[in-house]
């Protein structure tokens, strides 16, 4: 009778439908003979369970377009499913009906609302593994189940429908087998097959025959039930589909004669609810991402080319090109990726009734949007890298010269030069030039924004106000335990987080901390007019900053007394102010200088690699001898000269290398458009900078590059562990990495370029 072919049927089950098997070999004989069919699938047949589907029923229900679909109640946040599993023994008898709710949820110790899935919206996942022990005494005997959803209820027309199952075999191929599979819109593997019946844990067919002791264990590794929105009509939702992946695992006999697991058991339960997401609107804005990040490329290689005209392409420049897209390309499309899961978020938690879900961004079934999201994200990291590399580079191979404007005091410049010709310099001190260095030094790792003051923040807040609990799948408010997190609202969430403290520390360090506490870039110039000494930073050839640091007394190089009289009489306005220009304080400068001008500099420091990589050397062999080391008298006879050379350049005292000194036009002060040059020219150009663009060398004005490096991080490491400490660790620590790397690196140039021991710079 039923129970004799229900008995067959689950033997094929706990065989995982193997057409090989006899059980399932006979049972396709017994259905291939019955010719009587009163239902509406083709593999029903009469007296005969029903257990799948054949190819034109699985191409049916899989085809997106022709699913079948139940209206629902969205309204308010209590629209609920309801499900009933028809159960039957081992032995074939039909125990009844009872609703679907914690049949396939192993994991009995993990604190959740086991019914939390059944609200439409709620997602639930549920994960942990299994102790064997108690799974063995809550499944001595295979249950079977048919699972059904109950459509209508409470209308007067209940019904129910079969819910298919997909069966999960990667080691096993179907195609062509009992029930042959097809690809589909919903991407199945050939060797996944629509089934009907399923179990949860079976310790039957794990036997070598009757009475043998149990040798493995086979169970529900992986269940997933999504249900998915009509993309048509918002109150429909589709049919649902059940995925089931099985494990083995063998068991091993204790000295205690209970058994154990050879590996662990991990099991997860997962309820998906979505909707098809309109691609129409993603690639739209996407390719005004392309565009943009075509403009916003194209835009700083063609500022590079007018600053630098006849530029000879060679690795360096090519280097730069790809530092500048990348650049550009993870700013884009880090904007875009935050805009597209702020859009979502605000979309998804913002209903009051149900038309939208989340694209499902874990399981089986992962949405074409988080395959391109993780993408874009990875991309996005390592253009950033890319770029980021490149700045510290640059910003640690700059060219760099203290120009020192202190003159011989009387008796000494009447001295004249002694018996070897030598300048009477011994009067001005060197001592001012190495403070100055120092301070330049520790500007290197000066910023607006504190990273630890952000991630300190965005840990309370995401943990201790339990903001991340906004992030789990529920569009209504906060998520309970065993509600999954979404990526794309943690990354939205994250980062907005990240970007408001970051803002609000900028906005406090501006309108306040730099205004009446301590601006450490602004006195650092005010700090080089005191020591009566300039800086030339030279970020390209021909392109760069100047410091004006020229005193506007006779001499800085004297006692305090002397100093804080001179600082008083500038208090009162009785002397002239300190800007290159009459009448302007303006003392930062865009400059582009000739090619004489840096050919200058060039002789000056030729052979200072030489001398850094012999100190290095020396450095290795007496690493415990103390002291410091000198440098060759040419190299320092020439460094003197071009301090000769630059502060009579300046002064506009040379007829044959000219310079112009004006203010910023208005293209140049908008969009910092350099000026028209002429690379064969001999005049060179001072642009008056009141803003202080010289902080692009530095970290300090390359905060938003940083932030964007930060949150890119962080969003990257979070989508991988889902774990908002192992975030903010890893985040943490690239940034700590980076600032030594990018301190060690300065130090070393600073000390190379201005021919000083590396231990003066502390």
């Amino acid at each position: 009778g039923n129970a004799a072919c229900n008995a067959l049927a689950n033997l094929c089950v706990t065989q995982l439908y193997d057409p090989d098997s006899e059980a399932c070999d006979l049972f396709s004989s017994l259905r291939d003979r019955s010719v009587n069919n009163d239902y509406d699938y083709d593999e029903w047949k009469k007296r005969l369970p029903w257990l799948g589907y054949d190819a034109r029923d699985q191409g049916f229900i899989r085809s997106e377009g022709e699913l079948p679909s139940f209206e629902v109640d969205l309204s308010g946040d209590s629209s609920t499913l309801s499900y009933v599993v028809a159960r039957h023994s081992l032995n074939g008898t039909f125990l009844g009906l009872e609703p679907f709710v914690e049949q396939l949820q192993l994991c009995s110790s993990v604190d959740a609302d086991r019914k939390g899935f059944l609200t439409v919206g709620d997602s639930m996942k549920i994960s942990c593994d299994l102790d064997v022990q108690r799974l063995l005494s809550t499944a001595e005997e295979p249950v079977f189940y048919d699972l059904f959803l109950q459509v209508g209820a409470g209308s007067g027309r209940d019904e129910l429908y079969p819910v298919p199952v997909l069966l999960i075999r990667p080691d096993h191929d179907y195609a062509g087998g009992m029930w042959e599979a097809s690809t589909s819109l919903l991407s199945f593997e050939l060797d996944d097959i629509l089934v009907r019946r399923f179990f949860a844990v079976d310790t039957f067919s794990m036997r070598e025959g009757a009475g043998s002791d149990l040798q493995a264990i086979r169970y529900v590794r992986d269940a997933t039930l999504t249900v998915t929105l009509t993309p048509s009509d918002p109150s429909r939702i589709q049919a649902p589909l059940l995925t089931l992946e099985y494990a083995e695992v063998a068991l091993s006999l204790q000295d205690d004669g209970s058994l154990a697991a050879t590996a662990e058991l991990p099991a997860t339960f997962r309820a998906q609810y979505t909707s098809d997401l309109s691609r129409g609107d993603v690639t739209y804005v996407f390719t005004f991402a392309l565009i943009f990040w075509a403009i916003a490329s194209l835009g700083p290689l063609y500022m590079q080319m007018r600053r630098n005209k006849g530029q000879v392409v060679d690795l360096t420049y090519l280097v730069g090109v790809l530092a500048t897209v990348s650049h550009a390309f993870s700013n884009v499309f880090f904007l875009f990726l935050f805009g597209c899961c702020g859009w979502v978020l605000l979309l998804y938690k913002g209903q009051n009734e149900i038309y939208f879900l989340m694209p499902i961004s874990e399981g089986p079934y992962l949405s074409h949007f988080a395959d391109r999201f993780r993408d874009i994200l990875v991309a996005a990291l390592f253009a950033k890298c890319l770029h980021i590399v490149d700045l510290v580079w640059r910003q640690t191979r700059l060219d760099l010269f203290f120009i020192d404007w202190e003159q011989p005091r009387g008796r000494d410049a009447e001295r004249g030069g002694d018996e070897n010709g030598d300048d009477p310099s011994h009067g001005v001190s060197t001592w001012r030039t190495i403070f100055v260095a120092n301070e330049w030094v520790q500007l290197q790792g000066a910023r607006a924004v504190s990273l630890e003051l952000s991630l300190v923040a965005l840990l309370f807040l995401l943990r201790g106000l339990d903001v991340e609990d906004f992030t789990r799948l529920t569009p209504h408010g906060r998520g309970e335990p065993g509600v999954p997190y979404d990526v794309f609202l943690r990354f939205a969430v994250s980062t907005f987080l990240l970007l408001t403290i970051a803002l609000a520390q900028w906005l406090v360090r501006c309108a306040i901390w730099n205004r009446f506490v301590q601006d450490r870039v602004w006195q650092f110039v005010d700090l080089l007019s005191v020591t009566n000494i300039s800086v030339l930073l030279l970020q390209e050839q021909t392109y760069g900053y100047y410091l004006h640091g020229r005193s506007v007394h006779e001499h800085a190089d004297t006692d305090m007394l002397q100093v804080n009289r001179q600082l008083k009489r500038e208090e009162e306005g009785l002397c002239a102010q300190r800007g290159l220009l009459k009448d302007s304080d303006v003392q930062s400068f865009e400059i582009f200088v000739s090619r004489e001008v840096r050919d200058m500099y060039d002789r000056a420091l030729r052979g200072a690699g030489r001398i850094a990589a012999a100190r290095a050397s020396r450095a290795q062999r007496d690493r415990r001898r103390r002291g410091f080391q000198s440098s060759p008298e040419d190299l320092l006879v020439r460094q003197r000269e071009t301090n000769d050379f630059l502060t009579s350049f300046i002064n506009g005292s040379l007829e044959r290398m000219t310079l112009k000194v004006r203010r910023k036009q208005y293209w140049e002060r908008l969009i910092n458009l350099p000026p028209e040059t002429n690379p064969l020219s001999k005049e060179s150009i001072f642009l008056e900078d009141p803003g202080g663009s010289f902080r692009a060398l530095l970290f300090a004005g390359r905060e938003f590059d940083l932030v964007v490096l930060h949150a890119l991080t962080y969003g990257l490491v979070d989508l991988v562990y889902t774990n908002t400490f192992t975030a903010v660790f890893v985040t943490y620590i690239v940034d700590q990495a980076l600032r030594i790397t990018r301190h060690q690196l300065a130090l070393r140039n600073i000390a190379r370029k201005t021919l000083l021991d590396p231990r003066f710079l502390l």
